[in-house]
Parts: structure tokens; sequence; C-alpha cells
């Protein structure tokens, strides 16, 4: 190891992912041996299980975790899907993904160069020459591209007639399939990042709420008590989030069998409900903040929504580690093209965050303000 930071110390980058590594390759020959490091940045400490007790435990930083796989809690997703889903979410692989799906190797035999592809929604031609050989080439089939002549496949830049009339080689058929899936997968990754997304900004903006109402509640004094349930149901709502991030991983690995649609009735109760309570607390238009007054006048409603959130959330957790509702699998299902619209009833592509009918997939309202990405939800800073 001293020799290759010695070669390596004028490039600091290489030499931080180089110890990354190198702490990487600890990490897991340490599993091995039931050691585990605190996942926390800011702590150092390791841990060795002695007694198969509790699947997670409590560093003395506060930071809770996973001791079978070391990654935070993430029930109820199987410790091989957390782990594939960590994998799946590093750079490096987003990075290889990319580049499997843009760039090609020059089919000249005394290249080999890796060309990327240059297109945008207007123009896909298909025709490529090689920056280092000069050689012309079709980007669907590999082959010498030949518009005209004796030996003509291909009647202009768009349309490849091997292609087409599915005359590709073997190889180049089982390595358009392999891209077709890595595609798929990649939309559906997309998909369930996007849906996460919306969650993390939803337990920010929580947070900044929480800490508006505490400065408001201290500044009557006596009466903080009277707001328990407010605080109660930021919290619940802020830990129903954290839940369904980790129920949109489940559905990446779901399996497209005859659980797959009641799972996903679930997920659309369970947006529904937490996005009920949230706009109880949380307004999304600027001018209908809401007063201490009028949350004590609400106060009812809003501890009868936090217990609704909090049981749904429950039974949904525990439904979904007996299996009850939907089969995970240890990779996405390959059936699996698309998501099922709510209102009305037509499949989308999961790069389509919304429906056709201008209809979410998270709340399957029409123009939902949550999640069409032509409007803009306003938060309270």
């Amino acid at each position: 190891r001293e020799i290759f930071e010695k070669y390596l110390k004028d490039t600091p980058k290489l030499l931080e992912k180089y110890r990354k590594m190198c702490l990487d390759s600890f990490v897991s020959e340490a599993m091995n041996f039931n050691l585990r490091p605190c996942p926390s940045s800011k702590c150092n400490l390791w841990y060795k299980k002695k007694v198969p007790k509790s699947e997670i435990i409590t560093c003395e930083c506060t930071q809770r975790m996973c001791f079978h796989c070391g990654l935070p809690p993430h029930q109820p997703i199987p410790c091989s899907n957390a782990v594939d889903w960590k994998k799946r979410s590093s750079s490096d692989v987003q990075t290889q993904i990319y580049i499997m799906m843009n760039t090609a190797t020059c089919p000249n035999v005394d290249c080999g160069v890796v060309i990327k592809r240059e297109i945008d929604e207007r123009d896909r031609c298909l025709h490529m020459i090689c920056s280092q050989c000069k050689y012309h080439w079709c980007w669907a089939c590999r082959e010498e591209f030949r518009p005209g002549g004796k030996n003509k496949n291909h009647d202009n830049f768009y349309h490849c007639r091997l292609y087409e009339e599915g005359k590709l080689r073997p190889e180049v058929k089982a390595q358009n399939a392999k891209l077709d899936q890595i595609r798929r997968e990649a939309a559906k990754f997309k998909w369930c990042e996007h849906l996460r997304t919306c969650c993390d900004r939803d337990i920010q903006s929580l947070e900044k709420l929480q800490k508006n109402l505490e400065t408001k509640v201290s500044a009557r004094t006596g009466e903080g008590g009277k707001y328990k349930f407010l605080f109660d149901a930021i919290s619940k709502l802020i830990m129903a989030n954290e839940d369904k991030k980790r129920l949109y991983i489940v559905a990446f690995y779901a399996a497209m069998d005859n659980k797959k649609q009641l799972f996903e009735f679930q997920l659309k109760d369970m947006a529904e409900k937490t996005t009920e309570l949230l706009n109880m607390l949380h307004p999304q238009k600027k001018e209908k903040q809401k007063t201490l007054d009028d949350f004590e006048r609400d106060g009812k409603l809003i501890h009868s929504a936090t217990k609704i959130v909090s049981a749904f959330l429950q039974k949904l957790r525990r439904d979904v580690q007996d299996g009850e509702c939907v089969t995970i699998l240890d990779k996405p299902d390959d059936k699996a093209t698309g998501w099922f619209c709510m209102a009305c009833k037509k499949m989308n592509p999961y790069d389509r965050f919304v429906c056709e009918c201008t209809a979410c997939q998270v709340h399957g309202e029409k123009r939902c303000l949550r999640c069409n990405p032509e409007q803009h939800v306003h938060y309270i800073d």
C-alpha cells in the first residue's frame, strides 16, 4: 500500500479513490468476522456481534444500522436488495450504465475504439464514422454502412434493413437484448429515485415547519403542552416519508404477479393518507399558512389523521415483510415495463412521471401539484 501511495501522492483524486477502495476491501473482509463499522461518516466506531439478538443496533453516536449488512435500517427491504440498491445508486455504476447505453466499440476488427453516439430528440441518425480509422458503420446492426451499390443494406441514415428484418448477428442480438434490459432497469430506477426525492423534499419541508412552530410555541409561555399533538403529527409524518422511501425501493424489486396491482393500490392509498395529513400541517400555497390558533382548532382532525397514517403504515410494513401484498425478487422483474395509472387505467413507461391523462403515478390526481413537473409546490421558508 505504501508503494501505491508513493506514486499517487501527486494526484490527490486518485489517491483518495485508492484509499476508499482499500477501506471498502477491508470492510467487506471484516463482514466475514461479524465486524461492522458505524455507517455515519463522522463516527469511527466498530462493533462485533456476539449473540444473534437484534438485527438493528444503535451506535454511541445515535446512528442506527442493520448488523447483517452494515447499512442504515432498511426494513422491510431484505439485506440483499438494500445492498444491491446502494450499489446501483453509486456514481460509478450510474456512469457505467451511461457508457453502456450511449457508446459502442467500432466494429472494424483492426480498430476497436469506443465511440459515443451524439443524438438528440430530432436527429437519430444511425450512420457512424470512427474518429480513429474512419470506418463507416451502422449503430443498429454494427455492420459496414452501405447506402448504395450492389451490397446496399441501408435505404438512408435513419433506417437499417438488417435491424428491421431481424437479420442481426447473434452476438449483436444478445447485446441489444442486454441493453434493452439495462435501459428498462435504468428508467425504473430513475422513476423510483424521483418518488424518493419527493419524500426527501417533504421531510426537509416538515423539518423547517417544525423549527418555525417551536419558535412560535416557545413565545407562548406555559402553553407548550397544548401543541404536543402537532409535533407528534410532524414526527410521525417524517417517519412515514422515510417508510415511503423504503417502500419505493420495494416497488423496484416487486414481481409482476397477482399481488402487484394490490401493492400499487396500497402505495396509492399510502400516498393519499400522508398527503391529506401533510396538507393539514403544511398547505401547499403560501397564502394559506396556518397560525397556532388554526392548528388548535383543527387539533382533533390532525390527531385522527396521524393515528390513521401510523396504523396504516405499520400494517403495510408488516404485510410487505410477510410477503402478503408483494413478492420481492433479487432483481427487477424483466416483465415490468411501466406503471399502472389509477385514474385512466393505462400503462405508462417508467421515464414518464405523469400520465397522458395528467394524473400522477403517486396520488392518481389529475394535474397534481406535487408531481407534475410543469407546476411547482410552494414550500414554507
